[in-house]
This record gives structure tokens, C-alpha cells and sequence, in this order.
């Protein structure tokens, strides 16, 4: 047990240099200050490091499942990995951990015994020394080092891929030491200890997690590793060809984000317009001359073409930040949820003001199906907010599809602001 001390402890220490680089990684911000101000974080890849812990089974030619009880053992470790996209990650992980190991219900009518030539014989001979199965158990201390694949299932559809839950599915491979003690159950008399093998082991683990905030999140796992080669972790004469361990727990991970410059011409964001009433002035009843009226004329005509010209400018409200949508998503991103949430505090202080959300797409793909995909992002923003507790009679909706006016195809993505009607 001290060496698997030693060897999680030595491992622990090769892990700072890469923590280290991870919070570097989230602390950089892509070249000057000037650059940074334009940075956003985005949680969906990047680096990140977590602890685990929770219940293990062994299974071998005696078992945790064992004859007389179920012995639940235990293990903990800490992993650092890295996301590369919302589907796809990567983790090296060192854990250690504690099993119980019993006589199975299908070896005990046969009455085995464990000679002191450590033999297993089902009659004993005449002056043979040793122990009955049925009052032996093996306690086997493990220590595992592995790296595994982490494939997030709901970040392979549209709906589920920028959610706060993941999914994930992952292969691994492990450097497995183990350390086995045979005891009485009788009395807990050590027949033998520090029984050692190391193993390569090969398996996998399902785990779910929710992100409690941006960076935190706590998840279940539950998988099986199977030890190969000829050694048993046991240390008993091996009878079954069984060689693995079961596990299951909780996992704590702490995600730093990675820092990226916004990409105005491979995203299209969303707007909210301010809906204000119609204020009615009466008209004065006194006559102008009719130079006057002219002249009010041309006024008027004036001021309409000014305002058809501010009306295709990009008036933009610091009240009102504009959402960004990644290409071809209609789901608002986690790391564009604070920007929901700061419209709405404004709605909640001003309860008499309406909103229009309205949405955009790029020119890419058809007015038709930019239509489509803009009403639904903003129908995903009014959903937000009205989870938010904003009334939804205060919210209208509207898919404008494609944003024509604008220069060359990479603008064309630029295609929201902020329209304040005066």
C-alpha cells in the first residue's frame, strides 16, 4: 500500500506542469490588450480538472459478489483533460481504491481449500495445513493510471448541443497495479500479504454531468475495466477467468474555458427591438400661408428621407447585447445565456417596456430556410426569457431570414443589431 501511495503521489506531481499550462491557457488572451477586449470565453472547449469518487466492485476468482454478502469497496482519483469541441475530449487520470474479495456462491457447496503449498484442492489430504475458501478473504489496494476518450451523445444533435447537460460514452486504457492481503474471517489472521501485480487494462465508462455555472460541473459515472495478461489481482490460484473491476461514483470537474477572438464572419447573431406606443399630437388649426405650407412640406419630406436612412443603420443599445449564434444553430449558446439573463434583469426593472426579438440568417443556404432557422432562434430567445419570468404577452418574435443589405458574404453573417423605434 505505501508503494501505491508513492506512485499516486509521484503522479499528482507530473499533473501541475499541465494545470499550470490550463490556467495559463484560460488566462491568455490572443495577442495585445486592445485584442483582448474583443476575446470572448467559450466553455465548450478547453482545458479542465476534476476529482472523483465513489464504490468499486472486483471480480475475479473471488468477488466482492461474494458467497455470504456484497462487500462494497471504494476509490478516488483526480483527472486533467481537455475538450477539444463539444463532442470530443480527452483525460489522463490516476486513481487509487480499496476491494473486498470473497468465496462466490458457485465454488462454496464444492468445499475448496488453499494448501499451505498454495494449491487449491477440493479433498484434503492428510496432514495438509491451509484454509477453507469459505473463511478466507483477499483485500486488494489498486492503483490505476489511464487515459480515455470522452464522446458527448447529446452534442451530436442540434437540440441537445448546447445544453447544460452532457452525455458521454468513453473507451479507456490503464496501467493497473494491484496489491492483495488473504485474511481469516474467522479471526482476520494475514495468511499472506502484498500479493503484486501490475496489469494493462482495457475498458470503458458512461457518465453523465450538468454545469451547475460555467465552469463547474458535477456528473455521475459508472464503468468496468478489465485486467488482461496472466496475473490475478487476488493473489488466489486462479479457478475463474473472470479479471475486472466494476466502479461507480461521482465526478467534480472544473472546466477553465478556452479564449477566442469573436468571429464576426462565422456567426450571425439575434436582436431585440424595443417596442414603444404611438404618441398622438394634436394638429394645430391655425393656417399657414401657403409659402409656409410648402416649405413645411418639403420639410417633412426631408425628415422622411432621413429617417428611411437612419432606419438602415445599426443602432446598437448597450441594454439590448446582441446574442451570437453559431452557424447554422438556433439554440442561444451557453456562453451567450449572460447576455439573456441581462435582458431580462432590464425587462424586470421596466415592466411596462414590450420587446420584438428578431432573428437573422446569412445568405448561405436560401431565404427559405434562413427564414426558418432565424424565427426559430428567436423563438429560443423569447423561450429564455420567459423561463426567466418575463411575461410572454411583453414578448413578440419575428424571423426577418436573410440580411441583404449588406457588402460581400462574410458581412452577411453580421446580420443583427439593436433597433430602438422612436
Amino acid at each position: 500500500m505505501k508503494r501505491t501511495i508513492k506512485s499516486f503521489v509521484v503522479f499528482l506531481l507530473s499533473l501541475l506542469p499541465a494545470v499550470s499550462f490550463a490556467q495559463a491557457d484560460a488566462a491568455e488572451t490572443n495577442g495585445s490588450p486592445a485584442a483582448a477586449q474583443s476575446d470572448t470565453t467559450v466553455y465548450d472547449r478547453g482545458w479542465y480538472v476534476g476529482a472523483q469518487g465513489g464504490v468499486s466492485f472486483g471480480v475475479n476468482t473471488f468477488s466482492s459478489f461474494a458467497n455470504d454478502k456484497t462487500r462494497f469497496g471504494w476509490n478516488g482519483g483526480l483527472f486533467v483533460g481537455y475538450m477539444f469541441n463539444d463532442i470530443l475530449s480527452a483525460e489522463l487520470s490516476a486513481g487509487f481504491g480499496k476491494m473486498t474479495l470473497a468465496e462466490r456462491a458457485c465454488c462454496n457447496d464444492r468445499g475448496y481449500f488453499l494448501g499451505s503449498d498454495w494449491n487449491r484442492y477440493k479433498y484434503v489430504l492428510p496432514g495438509m495445513t491451509g484454509h477453507y475458501y469459505n473463511d478466507l478473504t483477499s483485500e486488494v489496494f489498486l492503483q490505476r493510471y489511464g487515459m480515455k476518450l470522452n464522446f458527448n451523445v447529446l452534442g451530436l444533435f442540434n437540440r441537445t448541443k448546447d445544453s447544460r447537460w452532457r452525455l458521454e460514452l468513453s473507451p479507456a486504457v490503464y496501467a493497473v497495479g494491484t496489491s492483495a492481503d488473504i485474511k481469516t474471517l474467522s479471526d482476520e489472521t494475514v495468511v499472506r500479504e502484498d500479493i503484486s501485480n501490475w496489469h494493462l487494462g482495457v475498458g470503458g465508462s458512461a457518465q453523465i454531468s450538468y454545469a451547475i455555472t460555467k465552469n463547474l460541473n458535477l456528473g455521475l459515472f459508472g464503468g468496468v475495466t478489465y485486467l488482461t495478461g496472466p496475473n490475478v489481482m487476488d493473489g488466489l490460484p486462479e479457478l475463474h477467468h473472470d479479471n475486472h473491476v466494476i466502479d461507480g461514483g461521482i465526478r467534480l470537474t472544473w472546466n477553465f474555458g478556452a479564449r477566442r477572438p469573436i468571429k464576426r464572419n462565422i456567426t450571425a447573431p439575434i436582436i431585440i427591438k424595443q417596442v414603444v406606443d404611438t404618441v398622438y399630437v394634436p394638429q394645430q388649426t391655425t393656417e399657414l400661408p401657403a409659402v409656409q405650407d410648402s416649405v413645411a412640406e418639403d420639410s417633412a419630406a426631408q425628415d422622411s428621407v432621413a429617417d428611411d436612412e437612419n432606419d438602415s443603420e445599426l443602432v446598437i443599445d448597450e441594454r439590448f447585447p446582441l446574442i451570437y449564434f453559431s452557424f447554422n444553430r438556433v439554440f442561444v449558446a451557453r456562453s451567450e445565456i449572460y447576455k439573456v439573463k441581462k435582458i431580462a434583469a432590464f425587462l424586470k426593472a421596466n415592466p411596462n417596456v414590450r420587446v420584438k426579438v428578431c432573428g437573422y440568417g446569412c445568405k448561405i443556404g436560401g431565404e427559405e430556410a434562413n427564414k426558418r432557422v432565424s424565427l426559430m432562434r428567436a423563438q429560443d430567445v423569447k423561450h429564455r426569457l420567459v423561463g426567466m419570468h418575463i411575461p410572454e404577452s411583453r414578448i413578440e418574435v419575428e424571423g426577418r431570414g436573410i440580411k441583404h443589405d449588406v457588402q460581400n458574404n462574410s458581412d452577411a453573417r453580421i446580420v443583427a443589431t439593436i433597433e430602438i423605434l422612436k
